[in-house]
């Protein structure tokens, strides 16, 4: 059979099909919708919630750096400079310490900097917000955070106010009256300070012994090992901040992807349910269009054309609604959890060209392959077969001898299963909307906070005390509360008990032959080898290799906490025989640097 080559006769049949079918075009056109809004909106959340925990993290260690170096000889900057993996190279100065006493008696401390432009641009701008007024320029200007000026006993800050301020420096002990050029919000939970270069200048700051180097680097952790092995240390320096590193995120991408592809298979049976449904309708319309000489290609054209049409209607209305639902409400349930912005973990949403590229491309893949079959089925009516075809119905019957086929719900049940295909797809479409509503929800609810803290800790908040080092006394460490600040604590209604922890860091020499067993044991378990992306995947040698390199940069080591009650020894004691502790040699002292965190819980 030729083709009858009549387009506009074929235009005319599509235009009075679209209108004819207005209930059709509606549920196929919500379909398309529902399937876009759902991949858009999955896409991202994903995107969101890795750029998110990004940014947390960044917020919390208080820079956008890699790694830092203190203290670096010329030679080494240059050095460092020229390396072509280094993206970024950030200059700061310790240029001094504001240390004095609040109105409880407590002694606080106030570090005072100094940022070049690529480290506060670069680097730290990223890493907090809120941020008022400009940088210090002028000698006499300084900039603060919300917790410099809460600690200063300023409620409500003005630009170029006077701060009159007793602070340490190279020169000693000094009071001057500086203006304050601005002040922004930061999540480290330590007052800072920013001077200007020429007070630096002027105070005789020097690289080699204020300075320090932020990195940030192109590759982490590959470029870090390949930085130690080419940029040799003095024996009083180390590569700081370089156990920091982004974590990954691939379980977060296994997780959308195999959300966007049920989402797929839901909207590919919804979308294919509702053309078959409609082509069942129309078989005898088909059946008549191939007497009057139309083609199978015409017919497959025809309903993929209409598929196109609603295509381009409801894959733009389904990432409009996406896109609304992302940055319109999104963001304001979550600045109701996230105590209106001041959280490390920000209500922030990201725009990326990517989310709507690839729901365009998913959504219109999902619309192709749901219209094809349908587009296949009709193509092949015959004129014949449509005089008698219903409701693809299967041609052969069966007679049924029963006493009770004449209840409503057995001919309901011989009804649904009439076409057993229809029926399965039905089935299947209700079975992964059900699920992929059920799996939403389980991994949405499995991230809340609640079920970490049930999980993990025995209590309901914890308060950390991240010690500051003061400008005439590097050995000296203020610490953020003491005994005072805990009874205060303890005399607030509701708590229940508040206990006191000690970490401490503590280097450990890497001895391969002793950690063997361990080791081995560790890799097995861990992300080195089980890592779904084959270019992350390492061996144990190469694992080894890396922590080798931890060991000679000096960062290989563990946190040792003190416990609340020396009774969960003799319980592990009592419990192991064969492994017991040897109590004495447990409590010797380590004289090491420790940071306080306070536990509390609630009644």
């Amino acid at each position: 059979m030729h083709d009858n080559r009549n387009k506009n006769a074929m235009k005319r049949v599509e235009k009075g099909m679209m209108k004819a079918n207005s209930t059709r075009n509606l549920f196929a056109m919500s379909a398309i919708i529902l399937t876009t809004f759902m991949i858009t909106t999955v896409f991202s959340s994903a995107i969101n919630y890795i750029e998110n925990m990004n940014l947390m993290q960044m917020r919390t260690l208080g820079t956008a750096a890699d790694v830092s170096l203190a203290m670096p000889t010329k030679e080494q900057e240059q050095q460092i400079t020229s390396l072509d993996y280094v993206k970024t190279v950030g200059v700061r100065y310790m240029a001094g310490s504001i240390s004095k006493k609040n109105a409880e008696g407590r002694e606080f401390s106030i570090v005072l900097q100094y940022y070049d432009t690529t480290e506060w641009e670069k680097h730290y701008q990223k890493a907090i917000s809120g941020f008022v007024g400009k940088y210090p320029a002028n000698e006499n200007e300084i900039m603060l955070s919300e917790d410099a000026l809460s600690q200063l006993g300023i409620k409500a800050p003005e630009l170029y106010m006077e701060i009159p301020l007793s602070y340490s420096g190279r020169n000693g002990r000094q009071e001057r009256i500086f203006t304050l050029s601005g002040w922004f919000h930061s999540y480290t939970d330590t007052g800072m300070g920013f001077v200007s270069e020429s007070y630096c200048k002027n105070a005789g700051c020097t690289m080699v012994e204020d300075g320090v180097l932020s990195l940030s680097l192109k590759k982490m952790p590959d470029d870090f090992l390949r930085l130690q092995r080419d940029v040799k240390l003095n024996e009083n320096q180390f590569w700081d901040g370089a156990v920091l590193m982004k974590s990954s995120s691939g379980s977060v991408v296994a997780m959308v992807i195999f959300l966007v592809m049920f989402i797929i298979g839901s909207g590919y049976l919804l979308i294919y349910n509702v053309l078959y449904v409609s082509i069942s309708k129309d078989t005898r319309f088909y059946g008549l269009m191939k007497t009057l000489g139309t083609t199978q290609t015409q017919i497959k054209s025809l309903v993929k054309r209409q598929a196109v049409k609603f295509a381009c209607i409801g894959i733009p209305i389904g990432i409009l609604l996406a896109t609304t639902v992302s940055f319109g409400f999104v963001p304001l349930f979550l600045e109701k959890g996230f105590n209106q912005g001041k959280s490390a973990m920000e209500a922030v949403v990201f725009f990326h060209p990517s989310i709507y590229i690839l729901s365009i491309l998913f959504s219109a893949f999902t619309v192709w392959i749901a219209c094809n079959a349908p587009a296949k089925a009709a193509a092949k009516t015959s004129p014949i077969e449509a005089l008698k075809y219903q409701n693809f119905a299967p041609q052969k019957t069966k007679n049924r001898n029963s006493k009770n086929g004449g209840k409503l719900y057995i001919m309901a049940f011989h009804n649904v299963f009439r076409d057993r295909k229809r029926a399965i797809l039905v089935f299947m479409s209700l079975f992964m909307g059900i699920t992929m509503i059920l799996g939403v929800n389980g991994i949405v609810g499995s991230y809340k906070a609640e079920n970490y803290v049930k999980q993990y800790m025995d209590y309901n908040f914890e308060y950390a005390d991240i010690q500051v080092r003061q400008y005439e006394q590097l050995q000296k460490e203020v610490p953020q509360f003491d005994e005072h600040f805990i009874e205060q604590i303890e005399q607030i209604e509701g708590i229940k008990n508040v206990e006191i922890q000690k970490t401490v860091w503590a280097g450990i020499d890497f001895d391969e032959s002793d950690f063997r067993d361990f080791m081995k044991i560790k890799y097995e378990d861990s992300s080195y080898k089980a890592n779904s992306y084959k270019a992350n995947r390492q061996s144990y040698e190469q694992m080894l290799a890396g922590l080798r390199a931890y060991a000679n940069a000096g960062e290989y080591g563990c946190y040792i906490t003190t416990l609340m009650d020396e009774r969960i020894l003799e319980e592990y004691n009592e419990n192991h025989p064969k492994t017991a502790i040897d109590l004495e040699a447990f409590c010797v002292v380590l004289q090491i640097r420790c940071t306080s965190s306070m536990q509390i819980r609630c009644a």
